[in-house]
């Protein structure tokens, strides 16, 4: 019997193998499944302020995977989710909630992923409302995020 190990070219790590009722068997995952957490906020007020949802920590960058808002219907109100870091400003998502309550689940497959140093926030406007957020994402490291300047050339 050969013992035989596959380990990435880069990384030198060995790959994932699963025990299961039939034996040992080779998996293969991403980074993103690996990695990934998740925070939640909800609220139920008339206005909330730019509120950080997911602090960058620093020099890195944060990658969101899934993105889930539910909000009841309220006449004239807005949800927005936004990268910020203090200078530069993207808009990734406003929704109004005057026609239909917001049921949004998104899986993202491309990679949405902020700048150096930038958080993404959260604000509520406009009339009083109840609603939450869950975004899943992955924290990069600085080598692996992109100055505001790069980040936006390549948009």
């Amino acid at each position: 019997m050969w013992k035989i190990a596959i380990a990435d070219a880069v990384t030198k790590v060995a790959v994932k193998t699963f025990k299961t009722a039939f034996g040992r068997m080779l998996g293969t995952t991403t980074y993103q499944k690996e990695r990934s957490v998740f925070k939640a906020v909800s609220w139920s007020a008339e206005q909330v302020a730019e509120t950080a949802l997911v602090d960058s920590s620093g020099d890195g960058s944060i990658e969101i995977t899934d993105l889930i808002i539910t909000t009841d219907k309220a006449n004239g109100g807005t949800v927005v989710l936004h990268w910020d870091d203090g200078t530069n400003e993207e808009i990734i998502i406003t929704t109004a909630l005057t026609d239909l309550p917001i049921r949004l689940n998104m899986h993202f497959v491309g990679k949405v992923q902020g700048w150096q140093g930038a958080s993404l926030y959260y604000t509520v406007a406009g009339a009083n409302s109840t609603g939450a957020i869950t975004v899943v994402y992955v924290r990069h490291n600085k080598a692996g995020s992109l100055a505001y300047a790069e980040w936006n050339a390549r948009r």
